[in-house]
């Protein structure tokens, strides 16, 4: 059985998710459960900011939030994003 302290140790998982702009571009939204979402891109398509997401989340966690490890991110389903602006 794990220790609270363990527990409270771990991390909980980024979430990546395309979104549009007000000016009908689009960007990745990205919820850390760290503070303040973030919002990273200027893209002009939907599938330009998904395949930011395939591609580079990784690297974005691994460069804003060193201690998280790679393989504690989610990738989502935009269907599925909360929704808060």
């Amino acid at each position: 059985m794990a220790s609270a302290a363990h527990i409270l140790r771990m991390p909980d998982k980024s979430k990546f998710y395309p979104k549009t702009t007000k000016d009908g571009r689009w960007t990745v939204r990205i919820f850390t459960g760290r503070g303040p979402d973030s919002h990273v891109g200027d893209f002009a398509t939907e599938e330009e900011a998904k395949d930011w997401i395939w591609t580079k989340s990784k690297d974005w966690e691994a460069a804003y939030s060193p201690d998280i490890p790679n393989d504690s991110l989610a990738v989502c389903d935009p269907s599925n994003s909360p929704s808060r602006s």
